[in-house]
């Protein structure tokens, strides 16, 4: 307030701040801001007592909100970018919908061709996996959602957070976590499946998250799947969006546990073939998978590919 004082009182034409042109506000405004960039930002709390807990609440709160409207107007702005791009990725969508051939293939009785699943990309439109997607998206949205919870801000901190998700590629992965978060938001806003919207479904999936005792893997799997599932169809990134919490929720495995295992089994062959035998053993665990069946999905899954491409995400240790 006392520098304010002194600047209006010795402004050669106006008196009053009111007074004074926007664009000569804007100017000085800007001079200052640029002078004081040399010395760094400044945390009032370093100036506050410990004991005056009323002013450290203050200044607090206000930093809290400063945080929160800066990550709501990043969100917005790649809500934009996502709308801008949506017209021209539909069309491209519909453009291949219409050149693309159509191939069904059965599968065995009781069981699944891996290596077909695993290859076709859109292995989602099967009707075993179809319906234990619908019936986790009807069980999540029975759920009721907890006030205060603001996904999609949540989410783009989480993704912003190296401490949680490393992500790989270029300038530190950088332009990789750009495109999943580019993806989850234009999805939630512009995209539906099973006559539901999929921000709901990503609403419910996140509250799941938020307060795990696995949030870290859970947050991880959750930037995998958002990262592999562009270019899908709208039921294919609403399976991939409810296969996050397959393994970490009972109550969605229980609806179809064999078409769950089917689902992770054929995932992996999109993995680095390094990794797909340990995370597959592991899911013969999860599954109480009997040891007779182990090695007819190992050989299917050993088998060399060239789109195997490494994960987007892992997680970090901290100290």
């Amino acid at each position: 307030k006392n520098v304010r004082f002194q600047a209006f009182q010795n402004h050669p034409d106006h008196p009053n701040y009111r007074d004074v042109p926007q664009a000569e506000r804007t100017e000085v405004l800007t001079a200052i801001d640029t002078a004081l960039t040399a010395y760094g930002e400044f945390d009032l709390l370093h100036r506050i007592p410990v004991d005056d807990t009323v002013a450290r609440n203050l200044i607090t709160a206000r930093q809290e909100r400063e945080r929160l409207a800066a990550l709501r107007a990043e969100a917005e702005r790649l809500a934009a970018l996502a709308a801008q791009a949506e017209a021209a990725r539909r069309a491209e969508f519909n453009a291949q919908l219409r050149e693309a051939p159509v191939v069904f293939q059965r599968d065995p009785e009781n069981g699944i061709n891996l290596r077909a699943f695993a290859n076709d990309t859109q292995s989602v439109h099967r009707s075993s996996v179809q319906n234990a997607t619908h019936k986790a998206v009807v069980a999540l949205l029975a759920r009721p959602f907890p006030d205060g919870v603001e996904t999609l801000v949540e989410i783009v901190e989480t993704f912003n957070d190296r401490r949680v998700i490393r992500w790989f590629g270029p300038d530190d992965g950088r332009a990789t976590k750009e495109v999943a978060v580019t993806e989850i938001t234009n999805d939630y806003y512009n995209t539906e499946a099973f006559s539901v919207r999929y921000g709901d479904v990503v609403d419910r999936v996140w509250a799941f998250i938020r307060g795990h005792e696995h949030r870290t893997q859970l947050c991880i799997r959750l930037a995998q799947e958002i990262y592999e599932g562009r270019g899908m169809c709208s039921n294919g990134k609403m399976a991939r969006l409810v296969n996050v919490l397959m393994g970490f929720d009972d109550t969605l495995e229980a609806e179809a546990p064999k078409e769950v295992f089917q689902f992770r089994m054929a995932a992996l062959r999109k993995r680095p073939m390094a990794e797909r035998e340990a995370e597959a053993r592991a899911l013969f665990r999860e599954f109480s998978i009997p040891d007779a069946e182990h090695d007819v999905w190992l050989e299917a899954l050993m088998e060399p590919d060239d789109d195997a491409a490494p994960a987007p995400a892992t997680a970090t240790t901290t100290a």
